[in-house]
């Protein structure tokens, strides 16, 4: 939506990074993030592609957790939402595939394993903490907020 009221382009690292897993490991989100543990070169790859993507580019929205280290010249926002309603809204939209159930619950609780996997990696490989507030221009309780409320505090921000 920011990217549509902006007329700017919007990339998502996250379905690049799933079809990338997909295409050249054959792996779902959760199994690859997990092979990137063992494979940080992998993670390195990923992260020079964004990285030159962001800096070659003029006027885009792109949702990258480590924007803020790779691409410091940009504005960043994080929308915070808690794992309980990230699980609900999860069901709701039906992109349980990522995960090996359909039950609220063990999906709450994969999304817990993952993030917490995801912040750890992050931290050994980059020494950056996407969690930690100083890292952003604007934060965001996304829970709180409809899309459309949230599109306007974010462009009225820069």
């Amino acid at each position: 939506m920011l990217a549509e009221k902006l007329q700017v382009p919007f990339h998502s690292v996250g379905n690049t990074t799933r079809g990338y897993a997909k295409r050249n490991f054959g792996l779902g989100i959760i199994e690859f993030q997990q092979y990137c543990l063992s494979h940080p070169e992998v993670d390195k790859k990923l992260d020079e592609y964004f990285s030159k993507m962001g800096h070659e580019m003029d006027g885009f929205v792109m949702d990258y957790r480590l924007g803020f280290h790779f691409i410091p010249e940009a504005f960043h926002v994080l929308l915070t939402v808690p794992d309980e309603i990230t699980a609900h809204r999860v069901l709701a939209a039906k992109r349980n595939d990522e995960f090996t159930t359909t039950d609220y619950e063990t999906i709450l609780l994969e999304l817990k394993t993952r993030n917490a996997k995801m912040r750890e990696r992050f931290i050994n490989q980059y020494s950056v903490d996407y969690e930690d507030k100083v890292n952003y221009n604007l934060v965001l309780d996304a829970s709180k907020i409809d899309p459309f409320e949230l599109v306007r505090k974010i462009k009225d921000s820069f």
